[in-house]
């Protein structure tokens, strides 16, 4: 029952709001997945305040996806290891993440398993 509740908080938080910016773990390789919310930003007068994306030319993990709550979005930002994976894989990944978390917004009764995360 744990998988429905999971399913349905998902679609009452994240409606149909996936904006773009997905995987299935394997054994053996370093995996971190990680949800949160934006930071507040501070309101400066005359000054216009942004978080920019921090660059990295290496990975601490073979594959990390952090999901972002922005106001009413959820975006998703990759960091994974250049070595194992190619730019190809990871934007398949992600389209079919996102096809799934659309499937759970439109049948959010339905098991995960159920769901044609292909689109």
């Amino acid at each position: 029952m744990a998988g429905s509740h999971c399913e349905r908080a998902v679609a009452q938080r994240f409606g149909n709001r996936v904006c773009s910016c997905a995987s299935t773990p394997f054994p053996g390789m370093t995996t971190i997945f990680n949800m949160d919310r934006a930071a507040i930003l501070p309101t400066l007068p005359g000054l216009q305040v942004e978080i920019l994306p921090s660059p990295t030319s290496f990975s601490l993990v073979d594959f990390r996806l952090d999901c972002i709550e922005v106001g009413d979005t959820l975006c998703l930002d990759y960091e994974y290891s250049t070595d194992l994976f190619d730019q190809e894989t990871i934007a398949t990944w992600h389209a079919t993440y996102v096809a799934l978390l659309q499937a759970m917004v439109s049948a959010p009764t339905q098991r995960v398993s159920l769901l044609n995360a292909l689109g």
